[in-house]
């Protein structure tokens, strides 16, 4: 009897025959033998029908145990690896791994009591040098039918009254304020202001500007409303309040109220920032860069002397403005938020509701950088990469240098023991933590908190995240990758982690977790600042119709709408400010009163326009989301106009859209007159010497040098650095230490010591770029203390650092 014979036997179901009779004809093979040559043959199936037959003869066989367990679990049939987990695990206490297979099994079975159990008693009886790993991820469809039909529901409500109050928007409003638009060619000077009105004939209309003003308006019929237009000059930098009013029998309408930021030009500017070291012979320098105008860049130029800047990076776009706000809410953007507990359930009252239940992920995949951390939340908030399943283009991608996020949240019953939580950005293969901004949410009431980040491209406010290869056979999937790179095209998600702790140590309680808002930099090339005009709209409703190119993601308040069926598609129509390779459309659907049917059109003004129609997503469940339609090509061609016209709705009351974006290859936006950070790994630097550097920004007209800095890289193989050690933070008997090293790429650890105590050690990991850790000290009596502090491993000690400190009263509190 063959191998082969053997396998196709299993494969028929003739499993124990098939068994039987190889090893009668094959004296010398054991089961073990055939299980090995199984999985070595790629071949799962029959690996575990022979380590079954195994276990039948052979209860107590640890390694069939154990090598069953590695099956099921590779085939990620958790319930299934249950019970060869909990075998494995009474036998080999200390094997981290091995323990951790059960919780999935738990998890996956609902077994909330033996998942915290399992979690307390693996960290108790695992080495201090290994970690728990279990990270199971839960999006709506994975939570427990309560939640879903309570979520259902409360989407649903929304909806209802969504729908009620579009109604009677549009049955009530006479006169709406609408954005300026810049003036069609040849009439390019100044901008064009614009507003609408509704069912009063015969008016007379004017525009106030900042409330001293008047401009008359000029008024055009179409589709049963009234567009009023004027000219307007704005005041070079100067940030305008603008509204329009209408007069009809003595009766004033007031449109309401909207603004318009005034450019001013201004030279280019660039400042040198710090810089920081990775490892001896590679540097990451930073700056700030800003102009005006519609393209400009930036490079860095450096070399051994200030007069030496032989060295000079490639020029790059500077940044765009931050002119784009991403809304992830529990209730209209569901799927592009994943969970990390044991548990997702609605809690009743004020927002947040969706809650996160106690155990969180516990994530070891990368001890070499962040270190251990347990994983709350993450948010996808980019368009084309919506749910982690999706690989965006470079020029689809989010620029997050200096975005600024918040989460809102609600802490229940939390205890975080002594972990401080960050945020932090994955892409792809790289991950970043912005360490420098951690938060104690020990200390949250019972009221709603927001936290909020600024996500500079500087490194001295981050750790890269690392990586794993003593306990992760995976672990070339996380790899370095420059700070700035994973900032400006970022592909990736927002994490919530709290990675400052002890492993040991379990976070128990709950909490809530509401909506994630990114404020960015948007590529989308529709954007007004971005240059496009729109030429055309629709005026069948008073929303305006520039709110779908506004930058705005997520919202469903911020798009356009119309209620009722119209005679004719709502039709809208851009310009470009130059012809585009336009190679991705993303369609983002209205949540409240969703269109089914759609067409776009591309055209370069000469030619017939290429033409698509598509087809919407509707969502029927929560899980259905994200509601978008991405459509994607090569992009050879380019295009001037863009039209798009709204085709069918889903139901009587109206249609709408939430936003409308387009990519384009190579496409880089107008630069930011605001100044915006930017950073640049340099490598092939000489150990121990020093670096001088600066930041350069040009435009077609003009160049601005920042001013020549220094760094000293160090020597090669030497000892960890130790950069500062700061009172972070102080509140009762509390207080907290930030501390900033380098473990220069050997491990190394962190020590540490109060007073005359005992010294105490921390990991530093074994990256070669400058980490933070915390020192958390629980009870700290009033009074002046001191705490000392080196950086140690096989290369040597580092310097010691001693910082005196005065604890204020249980009653005050320090920065």
């Amino acid at each position: 009897m063959t191998p082969n014979q053997l396998v196709d036997r299993i494969r028929r179901g003739d499993v124990d025959n098939a068994i039987t009779d190889f090893l009668a004809a094959t004296p010398e093979a054991t089961l073990e033998m055939l299980a090995v040559n199984a999985m070595n043959w790629q071949m799962p199936d029959v690996a575990e029908a022979i380590l079954r037959r195994l276990l039948r003869d052979d209860p107590e066989n640890l390694g069939g145990q154990l090598t069953l367990a590695k099956v099921l679990y590779g085939a990620r049939r958790f319930a299934d690896a249950l019970p060869h987990f909990e075998f494995t695990a009474r036998h080999m206490p200390d094997d981290a791994w091995f323990q951790s297979g059960r919780l999935w099994g738990y998890s996956v079975l609902g077994r909330l009591d033996a998942l915290r159990d399992a979690i307390l008693e693996i960290k108790r009886q695992i080495p201090a040098d290994r970690h728990v790993n279990w990270q199971h991820a839960r999006q709506v469809e994975n939570m427990p039918d309560i939640t879903v039909r309570t979520l259902a529901a409360r989407i649903a409500e929304l909806r209802t009254r969504s729908v009620e109050e579009r109604r009677t928007h549009t049955e009530t409003t006479k006169v709406v304020t609408w954005t300026p638009r810049p003036r069609k060619a040849p009439l390019t000077d100044g901008i064009e202001l614009f507003g609408w009105s509704s069912g009063l004939s015969e008016a007379r209309a004017w525009f106030v500007v900042d409330d001293a003003h008047d401009i008359p308006a000029t008024g055009r019929v179409q589709d049963g409303a009234t567009l009023w237009s004027a000219p307007f000059i704005p005041s070079a930098g100067k940030h305008h309040r603008l509204r329009l009013y209408l007069e009809v029998d003595g009766q004033l309408f007031d449109g309401g109220e909207v603004t318009y930021n005034s450019p001013q030009r201004q030279p280019p500017s660039a400042t040198t920032g710090s810089a920081a070291e990775n490892g001896s012979t590679s540097l990451i320098m930073t700056g700030r860069v800003a102009a005006t105008g519609d393209a400009a860049q930036y490079r860095f130029e450096y070399g051994r002397s200030p007069d030496g800047l032989v060295g000079k990076t490639p020029w790059r776009p500077v940044p765009g403005k931050r002119n784009a706000r991403f809304v992830a809410s529990p209730e209209w953007a569901t799927s592009r938020s994943w969970y990390y507990g044991a548990e997702m359930t609605w809690i009743d009252g004020p927002a947040p509701n969706l809650t996160v239940h106690w155990p969180f992920a516990q994530d070891p995949n990368h001890i070499s950088g962040i270190g251990f951390m347990e994983l709350l939340f993450a948010c996808w908030h980019n368009s084309c990469q919506h749910d982690g399943n999706q690989r965006a283009r470079e020029w689809e991608c989010s620029d997050l240098r200096d975005a600024v996020v918040s989460v809102r949240l609600n802490a229940r019953d939390l205890d975080p023991k002594n972990y401080l939580h960050c945020l932090g950005i994955g892409n792809v293969s790289t991950y970043w933590m912005l360490s420098g901004q951690a938060v104690d949410l020990s200390g949250l009431g019972d009221e709603a908190t927001e936290l909020t980040f600024t996500l500079p491209s500087d490194p001295a406010q981050w750790t890269i995240a690392g990586t794993n290869q003593i306990e992760q056979p995976d672990h070339e999937r996380y790899k370095y990758g420059p700070l700035d790179h994973a900032l400006a095209r970022n592909q990736g998600n927002l994490v919530l982690i709290a990675p400052f702790g002890t492993p040991s140590e379990t976070t128990t309680g709950a909490i809530s977790i509401g909506e994630c808002t990114v404020s960015y930099r948007d590529n989308n090339i529709l954007h007004p600042d971005n240059g496009a005009v729109l030429i055309d709209g629709p005026s069948l409703s008073a929303c305006d119709p520039a709110n779908l190119t506004n930058g705005i993601y997520g919202d469903p308040d911020a798009g356009w709408f119309l209620c009722g069926h119209p005679d004719t598609p709502p039709r809208f129509v851009w310009e470009l400010a130059a012809p585009q390779a336009i190679t991705t459309l993303v369609i983002h659907q209205d949540p409240v009163l969703p269109t089914t049917k759609c067409r776009v059109s591309l055209s370069d003004g000469t030619n017939t326009p290429d033409t698509w129609q598509f087809d919407l997503p509707v969502p029927k469940a929560p899980f259905d989301q994200p509601a978008l339609k991405i459509a994607a090509f090569e992009g050879s061609g380019t295009y001037s106009r863009v039209e798009l016209e709204l085709l069918e709705g889903a139901y009587p009351e109206g249609r709408g859209l939430q936003s409308f974006e387009i990519f384009a290859k190579n496409f880089a936006p107008p630069p930011s007159d605001l100044p915006a950070t930017v950073s640049v790994d340099i490598q092939g630097m000489q150990p121990g010497s020093s670096v001088h550097y600066r930041v350069v920004t040009r435009t077609d007209t003009e160049t601005a040098a920042g001013e020549v800095q220094r760094f000293d890289l160090p020597a090669e193989n030497g000892p960890p650095l130790l950069h500062h050690v700061t009172l972070f933070g102080a509140s009762g008997t509390k207080a907290i230490f930030q501390v900033r090293a380098n473990a220069m790429g050997a491990a190394a650890e962190l020590c540490w010591r109060l007073d005359d105590d005992d010294e105490h050690s921390l990991p530093l990991g074994w990256e070669q770029t400058p980490v933070h850790r915390y020192i958390v000290l629980p009870n700290v009596t009033e009074g002046t203390h001191r705490l000392t502090v080196r950086s140690r491993s096989a290369a040597g000690d580092s310097p010691e650092i001693v910082h005196e400190w005065n604890m204020p009263g249980q009653n005050q509190d320090s920065p």
